[in-house]
């Protein structure tokens, strides 16, 4: 329609709102699909239709480390992509809260892990005001978390590399260039 529009209205002298108006409104739908596609709790495969965390129940989760969080006093902090629950394929981000233990080694980008951990919702803040995790996180389409400890997660091999991984190597030896 808008390349209609503008065919129209470039053969016309007189011009007119039309055109203004069609590209407004196909902006506007096209923002409203590409909030949609971008939404994955809409898709029929996303892990939330299939895991309850009302009953509590340990489910057998494969994923992918995706990001390496700024960790805190307690625990490493992962975004993981979900690859299978009870072999299942299913899709979507989790948060990855692992124990800190100085025995062991932190995961790195492109690990593939399996956990029965329990998944559960991730807090909201206790005072008002206070920063909300869980709100950015859900902007950022992660919507529950799962708590594990080193014995608990099973490294599985894995020969394939992204482009994530491939930028968090290059990130570590850069800072390792740095600290040297």
């Amino acid at each position: 329609i808008l390349l209609i529009v503008y065919l129209i209205e470039k053969r016309t002298f007189k011009k007119t709102i039309w055109f203004g108006i069609v590209s407004f409104l196909l902006m506007i739908c096209l923002g409203i699909l590409t909030y949609n596609l971008h939404d994955q709790r809409q898709f029929a495969d996303h892990y939330t239709k299939i895991i309850s965390t009302e009953t509590n129940s340990s489910s057998a989760i494969t994923f992918e480390v995706r990001e390496v969080l700024k960790p805190t006093a307690y625990h490493h902090k992962y975004i993981v992509d979900i690859l299978k629950v009870d072999n299942q394929s299913v899709s979507g981000k989790l948060l990855l809260n692992v124990q800190k233990d100085s025995l062991s080694n932190p995961l790195k980008v492109d690990d593939v892990l399996i956990t029965a951990n329990a998944i559960q919702n991730i807090n909201p803040p206790l005072n008002p005001y206070q920063f909300n995790y869980r709100e950015y996180l859900k902007r950022q389409y992660v919507y529950l978390q799962v708590y594990a400890d080193e014995a608990s997660l099973l490294k599985l091999t894995s020969n394939s590399k992204s482009i994530f991984g491939y930028a968090e190597n290059i990130r570590d030896k850069v800072t390792q260039k740095l600290k040297e």
